[in-house]
């Protein structure tokens, strides 16, 4: 099973990360609000599978050989 991501909204990463879906988007670098969000993550077990299984699919859609040899030789 793949494992939702805990990122800073910073440069590129709201375009790989889908907010509530893959993983979560961290407004600040805030330790308080980075714990509460990974608590509530850790707490609720569906949704963390769930997230956990998009963010895996997106990776291997994204970054399989083929579509990397695709791309390379385009």
């Amino acid at each position: 099973v793949g494992t939702p991501v805990f990122a800073l909204d910073t440069g590129g990463v709201p375009e790989a990360i889908d907010d509530g879906i893959t993983g979560v988007i961290l407004k600040d670098f805030d330790p308080v609000q980075i714990a509460d969000q990974i608590h509530g993550l850790l707490s609720d077990n569906d949704r963390y599978k769930r997230m956990g299984e998009n963010a895996q699919n997106v990776a291997y859609s994204y970054f399989n050989a083929q579509r990397m040899a695709t791309e390379t030789i385009s």
